[in-house]
């Protein structure tokens, strides 16, 4: 495209959509316990924010150690389909997990999965229904103190265990394989989820992530399915976050259990990030790489062996973030 054309298109852009996007950082601590840092938008009356394109589930890439376990990365967005001013907002969702063996001579993909979804959230922290914890106590929000139920925070070292509810999920969903014959792979379901999580202290937090589901349908290529993934699963996470050197770290735990009566049977899954501090960093960019580590032991890690149990070990790196529509009031 010629320089005057993109230079049209810009302006035309500009014209139709008077607004800012910008990337905010987004991990689930900052979804689930403290909410958005202070970037403007809870200047009150002066703008208004919403999230149109963020992060949903772990977007990473990650390697194995041999054979077995080469190459393993998941791409994962949320798009806001009902940006307003309420708790209440409407979203599409898509996730797709890929097994690559990327070592071997024709490098293949074994394995891709697709996950689509609609769902409806009720935001406990949205537009003042939360405190809002900003990067530095000592500059508040208008958000925070204008909200007439929050009381006071307390100096970092006086503070107390916080609790807040992040909030309520229901929608529909998808996955499947892609594949034909024999190795077909499918089922829908509907889903209720509910996320929240406590602050320890000035750093250390911890969250709670319960997803529970119907009984699924669709699933004629495997009727089975429930018998080893269960109607649900619980992550419990703890970490610590810090613009300091030393920045964030989380360790979380999700676990499944099958309908079968064996103890065995369900799905454990042990994920382990740090992300060095990045307060020196640009403050409209956040789409900040971190340190990946994933151990799953169980089954039902992919689709393609849902029955079949299997352990692995994969390091790499994970990336989060959103596009936020800034917008003038």
């Amino acid at each position: 495209m010629r320089p005057r054309c993109l230079g049209g298109l810009v302006s035309v852009l500009a014209v139709a959509f008077p607004v800012l996007a910008h990337a905010q950082e987004e991990d689930v601590y900052f979804e689930t316990v403290r909410g958005a840092r202070d970037d403007g938008c809870s200047e009150k009356g002066k703008y208004v924010c919403y999230d149109l394109l963020s992060t949903h589930h772990e977007n990473y890439f990650l390697s194995g150690f041999n054979g077995a376990t080469q190459v393993k990365f998941q791409f994962s967005v949320k798009y806001n389909l009902w940006p307003n001013e309420t708790p209440s907002t409407v979203q599409f969702g898509y996730t797709q997990l890929n097994k690559w063996n990327m070592y071997s001579a024709s490098s293949p993909f074994t394995e891709t999965n697709y996950n689509p979804e609609a769902f409806y959230t009720y935001d406990f922290r949205a537009h003042g229904h939360a405190i809002a914890r900003v990067a530095d106590d000592a500059q508040q929000s208008d958000l925070v103190k204008d909200t007439a139920a929050a009381p006071a925070p307390a100096p970092d070292a006086e503070r107390d265990v916080r609790c807040t509810a992040s909030f309520l999920r229901g929608g529909f969903e998808h996955q499947s394989n892609g594949l034909g014959g024999v190795s077909s792979r499918g089922w829908n379901r509907v889903y209720g989820e509910a996320r929240g999580g406590c602050e320890l202290g000035p750093v250390a937090y911890v969250t709670g992530d319960l997803t529970a589901w119907l009984p699924p349908f669709g699933d004629s290529d495997n009727p089975d399915i429930s018998k080893y993934l269960g109607s649900g699963d619980l992550t419990v996470a703890l970490g610590l976050s810090s613009d300091d050197w030393w920045g964030a770290a989380e360790v979380a735990a999700t676990v499944r259990k099958g309908w079968r009566a064996a103890i065995g049977v369900g799905g454990l899954e042990v994920d382990a990030r740090w992300r060095p501090g990045y307060a020196s960093l640009s403050k409209s960019w956040r789409f900040i790489p971190y340190f990946f580590g994933q151990m799953y032991t169980g089954y039902g890690e992919t689709l393609l062996d849902y029955n079949n149990p299997e352990t692995s070990i994969r390091i790499g790196f994970g990336l989060s973030g959103s596009v936020r529509w800034k917008k003038s009031n």
